[in-house]
């Protein structure tokens, strides 16, 4: 048996938990209970209540299209979403996906969704999520003895079936000096 079945469909999950996470949050970021609330705050609060079963979600924020933070309720949002992040979604006026970011040996990605509220005017809300999180439930699910990893194209682990490699988030290239399951690789 090769690799390949259990990393497409270690890639599949992980990609149909992040389309989960990004629908989530827009159908609520679109419902009338969201857009109806005026204050910034308020709007922290109210994703706060309504996500308050999902520790997977980290933090939430509301920017200006300018790329001002408006409002957040952490770290996470600074920590995570670039100017960039927001110009590029006021500019596609969809929702938009950052890269993986690493953060204090933490996996995070934010999810960007442009709101109008007026004709000349328009929020971004922002969703911070712990990738961590995502690769346990996914490493719960196919642990057979069989490892898995993704690497970015700059060579950190973004997932591994071994949750202590992927706290490591070392380079696999390096690694493969002292780990056989990495030797591929060099």
């Amino acid at each position: 048996q090769t690799m390949q079945p259990l990393s497409s469909q270690t890639a599949s999950n992980f990609d149909y938990a992040v389309e989960d996470y990004m629908r989530s949050f827009e159908n609520f970021v679109k419902s009338s209970k969201y857009s109806s609330i005026n204050d910034n705050e308020q709007k922290i609060a109210a994703a706060e209540e309504y996500f308050s079963g999902n520790e997977m979600i980290s933090d939430f924020g509301i920017y200006s299209t300018a790329g001002n933070l408006l409002a957040s309720g952490g770290t996470g949002c600074a920590d995570i979403i670039t100017a960039d992040d927001i110009r590029c979604t006021a500019q596609r006026n969809d929702t938009t996906l950052t890269d993986i970011i690493n953060v204090n040996n933490q996996n995070y990605f934010g999810i960007l969704i442009p709101s109008k509220l007026s004709e000349n005017s328009s929020l971004i809300s922002v969703a911070v999520v712990n990738c961590e999180l995502i690769n346990e439930n996914i490493s719960l699910n196919s642990d057979n003895g069989e490892r898995v990893f993704v690497i970015n194209k700059d060579g950190k682990i973004i997932f591994h079936s071994d949750l202590q490699k992927l706290k490591a988030n070392q380079n696999p290239i390096k690694l493969a000096e002292t780990d056989e399951s990495f030797e591929s690789l060099a």
